[in-house]
């Protein structure tokens, strides 16, 4: 979904305007962000989880990685209708 979309949809279910949408958006990722950064695991409740996940180098010559990682709840899975 699209960062104009995401923000339609707020501004349509919590019936505010665009600028409070924005910023509800904004911040929300905001802090998911900056608790991945401190903790390396979000959980958000009837959504799901996003972790940090380090991956091992392949060989010596490469280094470690890390991705990010979202395990969604039971919940969200229903409420979409969509396995993930």
């Amino acid at each position: 979904m699209s960062l104009s979309k995401s923000i339609a949809v707020l501004i349509e279910e919590l019936q505010i305007n665009e600028k409070s949408g924005a910023k509800l958006y904004d911040s929300f990722w905001k802090y998911v962000a900056k608790t991945l950064a401190e903790d390396g695991i979000v959980e958000i409740n009837g959504i799901g989880v996003f972790s940090i996940v380090k991956i091992e180098p392949k060989d010596d010559k490469s280094k470690a990685e890390t991705k990010i990682n979202f395990t969604p709840s039971a919940s969200f899975k229903s409420e979409i209708g969509v396995e993930i």
